[in-house]
This record gives structure tokens, sequence and C-alpha cells, in this order.
């Protein structure tokens, strides 16, 4: 959304990623509606170009959407998404061969398919280090020095080119983390391009509903992987101080030794990040910063500043502790029609100055709970958006990405 979208935007190329979007009713009404498949949107909006019409993409939040909490949810939603790539490249509206799209569209749908390719990209690249450590395998004859000069040259420029092309938002350790742990399951999704499945449309877990062994589990075959890569990147080490023997040339077992290692650094932080994570809310707070008022029975109105906000729950920070709460409270928000009614969970000193306090909500009736989504994920943005616009006004300097 920061660097892909706006690039396919200028190609007329810009793809429904899903709510929240808007969609021309007469538009829809061309292609059939939406389309029936598991990724509904991008085929949705490879039928809306190819009848000719055009999307745009708008570069700016107004509104908030919820992703994967966990990494069993978060491969639930890319196997979907990969599994649904798969598809329309094995049918007739394949972006190469369907009528009405552009060149540039062609290209711009396709790059987004063969992306779900790089499994196999990131597998090779595991285990042909392994393979030369372990059986003295050597991927291409060359002399060790000219190797080594190719590719320290591509290892480098490929994370040049996209620092230059990620304007600002690329992070190799991020993105390689996230690629590390996408890898199976694309490399799972990539069959079906050529055995039949039956697929089903499985909507992505919001909340958290499981129990983190099963986590754990789900991190097993990557933690696998790091073992075998950082068992390999040991016997390099040996193999280098000539301990064991090795017939590989020096700058070919010192390049396999330094892969090897940087993919097993790489594997334990994605296993790191995934055993780390600790559940303790089921559902997701926005952290925010809004101005509020407490409603205690017995006692005039209490300012706070909300600090996180979920639809079942909220936490509040007081400039004192408050009296006695023995009953339900009430949070009175901006911009919101009614009081929220809640139980205090917890009060807890947050530092010598602020008392936190922890809210579960009261479930509302079905009117009040859609009002109070609305303000969760549409209401609070603008707040956010006004709040930063005037942070920003007030430097001498304006950033822009």
């Amino acid at each position: 959304f920061r660097v892909i979208q706006p690039g396919k935007n200028r190609w007329n190329a810009a793809f429904w990623c899903g709510s929240p979007s808007v969609v021309r009713r007469a538009a829809l009404e061309s292609v059939g509606g939406v389309a029936h498949s598991i990724t509904e949107d991008i085929l949705t909006s490879l039928r809306l170009h190819a009848r000719g019409w055009r999307t745009v993409y708008h570069e700016g939040v107004v509104a908030y959407g919820i992703a994967p909490q966990t990494y069993r949810a978060f491969t639930v939603q890319r196997l979907r998404w990969a599994q649904g790539a798969m598809r329309i490249l094995r049918s007739r509206e394949n972006p190469l061969i369907v009528r009405g799209l552009s060149l540039a569209q062609r290209l711009n749908y396709l790059g987004s398919m063969l992306t779900y390719f790089d499994g196999f990209q990131k597998l090779a690249f595991l285990f042909v280090p392994v393979a030369m450590l372990w059986f003295g395998w050597m991927p291409v004859r060359a002399d060790g020095w000219l190797f080594f000069g190719h590719w320290i040259l591509y290892f480098v420029g490929s994370y040049v080119a996209a620092t230059i092309l990620g304007r600002g938002w690329f992070r190799i350790g991020a993105v390689e983390r996230f690629n590390a742990l996408r890898m199976l399951t694309f490399v799972r999704a990539a069959f079906t391009l050529v055995l039949p499945a039956r697929l089903r449309f499985r909507v992505t877990p919001k909340q958290f509903v499981e129990d983190e062994r099963s986590e754990r589990r789900a991190a097993l075959p990557l933690l696998l992987l790091t073992l075998l890569t950082g068992g390999s990147c040991l016997i390099g080490g040996v193999r280098l101080i000539g301990v064991l023997p090795s017939d590989a040339p020096m700058p070919l077992l010192l390049a396999a030794t330094f892969w090897a290692g940087a993919n097993a650094v790489l594997l334990a932080s994605a296993v790191g990040h995934i055993l780390r994570r600790r559940y303790r809310r089921a559902a997701y707070r926005f952290p925010v910063g809004v101005p509020a008022q407490l409603q205690v029975a017995g006692h005039g109105p209490l300012p706070c500043l909300v600090r996180d906000l979920s639809p079942v729950g909220a936490g509040v920070l007081l400039d004192a502790p408050p009296p006695p709460l023995e009953g339900p409270v009430s949070l009175i928000l901006p911009d919101f029609a009614r009081p929220v009614s809640a139980h205090p969970v917890y009060v807890r000193a947050e530092s010598t100055d602020d008392v936190r306090l922890g809210l579960r909500l009261e479930s509302p009736d079905q009117a009040t709970a859609l009002e109070w989504l609305r303000y969760l994920f549409v209401s609070l943005v603008a707040q956010q958006t006004d709040r930063m616009d005037r942070v920003l006004a007030s430097e001498p300097v304006r950033s822009q990405v």
C-alpha cells in the first residue's frame, strides 16, 4: 500500500485488496458482480480492467483493518491468496491471455501472481549452501574468487535495488523474515497450479481462539530448517579451519559458510518471532490517544486518556487513583453518541503520575455494536489523521515520503 499500489495505479492496474474499497455498481454489474473465487478481489479487478474500467488507488488512510495476529492465521490468509492466484493462472482468465488488458496491466497482474513462486527460490537459497557444505556439491563451475565476486555483487546489489525501489519502506531484516515465514506456505500453494484441488474460502481469523502450543507446532518445520542450516554453518567452519577435509576451493567454502550462517540467523529470527509472542488478548487493541471522561457512580466525570481500544476492551490513563470501583462505569468518548458501559478489570500504577485502568466493555445490542465498530475502524482514523496533520504542520520542515 505504500509502494506497490501507487506504482500499479500509474498504469491503471491497482487492484481491489478487499475492504475498505468503493466499487461502482455499474462496473460490478458489467462483469456479473463480485467474482466467485477464494480471491474474489483480484479476480473481480482483473475482469473490471478487461472490460475497460479504471481503478484509482487513494493514497491515504480512511479506515483501519485487522491483520492476522498469529502465525497460523497468517498462513491461512497467504495460502488462500496464493491458491487463488494459481487458480487464475490455470484458467482462461490468465492475465497473459485474457482479452481487454493493456500490456502494462498484464505485466502488473502477472507480477503480483508470480510472487507466489518465491517459496521455491527461497528453498533453493537454503539448500544450495547445505549441499555445498555437506556433500561438496558445487552449483557452478568457476574460479573460486570469480564466483565469490559475482555472488557478493548479487547479494549486495539485490538489497540495494530493493532499498531504492522501496522508497524508504524496505527493511532488509523484516522483509527477509517475512519471506521466511511465508516460504513453505507458498510452496504448498504452488502445486495447485498443476494438481486439481477443491478450494474453499477460509476467512482469515481475526481473533486468537487457539492455544500457544498450536503456534509452536506450526513453527516446527521452520525450526528444523534452522537447525539444518545452523549445523551446516558449523560444518563449514570446521572445514575452513582444516579439521574436516574439503575439496572445494577456499572462496567457495567461505561463501557457502557465510551463506548458511546468514540463512540460519534469518530462520532463527523468524522462529523466535513466533515463539516470543504471547497472546493475552483475544481481540486486537488499537493504539490511540483519545481524551475522554470516565463516569463513576456517585462522582463527577473523571478526565482520562484512552490509550487502546478494541471491540471488547479499553485501557485508560488517569492522573490520580480513581475512587472505589464497585460496579460498572461509563466511558464517554468524543464523537461517539452514547456512553460506553464497562466493567473495571484492574487498576495499576503506570508511572509516578499516571494510573492505568483496564476496562471490559459490556456486550451491546446489535445497533450499538455496529456503531461501535464504525467508530473503531473509521472515526478513529479521522481523529488520528487530524492529530498527525497538526503535529506535522507545527514543524518548520514537513517531512515527505
